[in-house]
């Protein structure tokens, strides 16, 4: 299985980098969410924070509905202002301030219930957002690295390609020579071999890389413009559900 680390450089200088068994761009390309992730310990990673973004994010049990509480406060305090003229008309307001306190009492035990949960959610969106934010750097990191390696072995194949083609002149001008003849099978030996690389390379990583790695940067782009907009959601939710916890009446 190969092994291969995000520049050497990072590696060196003690900054972490994530290591992939295999790149193949075009296949991750494809994929959506964690399986996306062409590093095996971040698409682990993902997973893992992803299933806790399933945990606590899709819990509706609790919305902590910030409107109708309020409107249900508002309907205590204007029946609890409400001035009475004769014991029918307060037992009346009794009986309805009890029923709207128990229905208040309701919503701030489920808010201070669903509070933990809204809580969790928001980390685990803040997260998972971290997460692909800096997927997204070392994706694109790893991108052009395997384009500097693939425009190496694309110069190595026009180099060992001209002495081939040179020895061969050589080989072809004096035929009988056994040295150049040795020469040109050599020549031949070498550009096969870097052109068996390319190949290999190719196979694994795609030809066109940039367009591949890119569209992995946008996809983690896109999929994170989605997330911060679900925190912001869960962030109010998780307000009004602190608020609805803390409200006397």
């Amino acid at each position: 299985m190969r092994r291969f680390v995000v520049l050497g450089l990072l590696a060196a200088i003690g900054v972490s980098v994530a290591v992939a068994d295999d790149y193949d761009f075009e296949d991750f390309a494809r994929r959506t969410g964690c399986e996306s992730v062409i590093f095996n310990d971040r698409r682990r990673e993902c997973s893992s924070i992803q299933a806790n973004v399933d945990r606590y994010c899709k819990q509706e049990k609790y919305d902590c509905s910030i409107g109708d509480f309020k409107k249900t406060l508002g309907e205590f305090n204007d029946t609890k202002n409400r001035s009475t003229y004769n014991d029918e008309e307060k037992k009346a307001k009794d009986e309805k301030l009890d029923k709207l306190r128990r229905e208040l009492d309701t919503r701030k035990t489920e808010a201070a219930r669903g509070l933990p949960i809204a809580e969790q959610c928001v980390r685990s969106r803040l997260d998972i957002f971290d997460h692909f934010r800096r997927t997204s750097d070392m994706t694109a990191t790893a991108g052009r690295e395997q384009m500097n390696l693939r425009a190496k072995l694309l110069d190595r194949l026009r180099e060992t390609e001209k002495r081939r083609d040179d020895a061969k002149n050589k080989r072809d001008s004096t035929p009988n020579d056994e040295n150049l003849k040795r020469d040109y099978d050599k020549a031949v030996e070498e550009f096969r071999k870097v052109e068996q690389e390319l190949g290999e390379f190719n196979r694994k990583n795609g030809k066109d890389i940039e367009r591949n790695y890119t569209r992995l940067v946008e996809h983690y782009y896109k999929g994170n413009e989605e997330h911060k907009t679900e925190r912001e959601s869960q962030e109010k939710r998780r307000d009004n559900c602190k608020e609805i916890s803390s409200t006397s009446y």
